[in-house]
């Protein structure tokens, strides 16, 4: 008998873990716009270059050599040397595309999907059994992206940030679970499951912004997005009644109860056109700052500064804490630096 606190699970097709999976499942019959597929191009572009660079960040290679001790076997080329199984390969190329905090930004959500979810399609990609192709590859990484952004809607991963979450830490898991299982090709069924396996695991906190744990936390939610994908096809299950009003994930997260998810349109637009590039490897709520910072140097050459104020949104200056950077991991999260 179950405790009277128990969460009464969803019926089986309702709620938005089960529209997700149901519009996931018909990913393979939805055609593509042009501007999508740009978009979509685009991402991987920028995916693959924020990985090249953070390749020899310390951070990247401490994260290579461990899973080196680990003995993995098979699996994708790794940038760093070697081959790795799919999670761990996933692991290591999300923590390289967020070393520099240089990876684009989905602003309407607070979250990074390019990151997690490249790496974890990445990893797969090469599964004979997936067969993925140029065309596959887009379309899962469109999908993935729309699921993420649309379960967050307007105020969840905004309101995640403001309490101490990493939006992607949710987020991202969410659209790279969900482009694996459309890759995968798993029925409505386990998609739902994967996705429930990939909110469970929802981790990063803000307070790690500015430290080696940031770009760790961008690489856990891709190995835990290809976890969650590859544990929902072989029959483990979750709880899809988490996403519902009062089911327990939002409400974990956002404890006032100001986030709910709602039963979102996954119709409705293209998130994946909504992503933004950076201009600097830095907090994106910096980039404002830099570019002012920039308009007036040369109005200001040859003079002597005395000081500097800034003015910046109340969101940045809770995360971007650093006055006084000791390392370029801080740096990044540095207002005063990065003005100056």
């Amino acid at each position: 008998m179950a405790s009277s606190g128990a969460i009464e699970q969803a019926d089986p097709g309702q709620g938005p873990a089960w529209g997700a999976a149901r519009w996931l499942a018909g990913t393979g019959e939805r055609a593509l716009s042009d501007d999508v597929i740009v978009a979509t191009r685009s991402a991987l572009i920028d995916w693959f270059a924020c990985v090249i660079a953070g390749r020899d960040e310390p951070v990247t290679r401490l994260v290579a050599a461990q899973i080196d001790r680990y003995r993995s076997v098979g699996g994708p080329l790794l940038v760093t040397g070697g081959y790795a199984a799919a999670p761990f390969a996933a692991l290591v190329h999300a923590t390289a595309a967020h070393a520099l905090d240089f990876d684009d930004t989905h602003i309407r959500s607070d979250a990074h999907f390019g990151g997690p979810t490249w790496a974890a399609l990445s990893s797969i990609a090469g599964n004979t059994v997936s067969g993925a192709d140029d065309h596959a590859l887009c379309a899962a990484y469109a999908a993935g992206v729309q699921v993420g952004a649309k379960l967050a809607g307007r105020r969840l991963g905004h309101a995640m940030t403001a309490r101490g979450w990493q939006a992607t830490g949710l987020l991202g898991r969410l659209s790279a679970a969900a482009a694996c299982t459309v890759i995968a090709r798993l029925d409505a069924h386990r998609i739902a499951m994967a996705l429930s396996l990939a909110a469970t695991q929802t981790s990063g906190l803000t307070g790690s912004f500015g430290s080696m744990a940031k770009p760790l936390q961008g690489g856990k939610t891709a190995f835990d997005a290809v976890l969650a994908s590859d544990l929902a096809a072989c029959g483990v299950t979750g709880h899809p009644g988490i996403f519902e009003p009062g089911g327990g994930l939002a409400l974990a997260l956002v404890q006032d109860g100001d986030a709910d998810i709602d039963d979102p349109d996954f119709d409705d637009g293209w998130e994946v056109t909504r992503v933004s590039a950076k201009a600097y490897p830095c907090l994106h709520g910096i980039h404002p700052t830099i570019d002012a910072a920039r308009e007036l140097a040369p109005r200001i050459a040859g003079r002597e500064v005395a000081a500097v104020r800034a003015f910046v949104a109340p969101g940045v200056k809770r995360v971007a804490h650093h006055v006084v950077p000791r390392d370029t991991h801080e740096a990044r999260f540095s207002v005063p630096y990065c003005a100056a």
